[in-house]
């Protein structure tokens, strides 16, 4: 999470998904919609194949179960869902349109989703 109830996500090039000034000292700017971003999590399954844990990840690894990404009201397309680091997953998805400002944001995963309230900043 970042500045609160807001999801840890970045842009193509780097910069942290959020409203400007999200975060003091770092640059953020919201997701458009059309954009790839890529948001960062844990406990979101295990990978096929399964990785040690504690291990390095030599490369991306794919989650084993299928993931669902709703920003506002709308389905997101998850471009990749996978396994990054040891511990740390790697979800990846185009913005939906919806209306510029803050909209909700949640992961769904084997019927488990993430908890209510995450937050994504958006702007046309």
């Amino acid at each position: 999470m970042l500045g609160g109830n807001y999801v840890a996500a970045v842009h193509a090039d780097g910069t942290y998904v959020g409203k400007p000034g999200l975060i003091s000292g770092a640059v953020t700017r919201p997701a458009r919609p059309g954009e790839i971003i890529m948001h960062f999590g844990t406990r979101f399954g295990a990978a096929t194949p399964p990785q040690p844990a504690g291990e390095l990840v030599k490369s991306p690894v794919i989650l084993g179960n299928q993931v669902q990404v709703m920003i506002g009201s709308v389905s997101a397309t998850v471009n990749y869902p996978g396994l990054v680091e040891s511990g740390l997953d790697q979800i990846n998805v185009t913005v939906p349109s919806v209306p510029t400002g803050d909209a909700t944001i949640s992961a769904t995963v084997a019927g488990v989703s993430t908890p209510a309230g995450m937050l994504i900043s958006v702007q046309n």
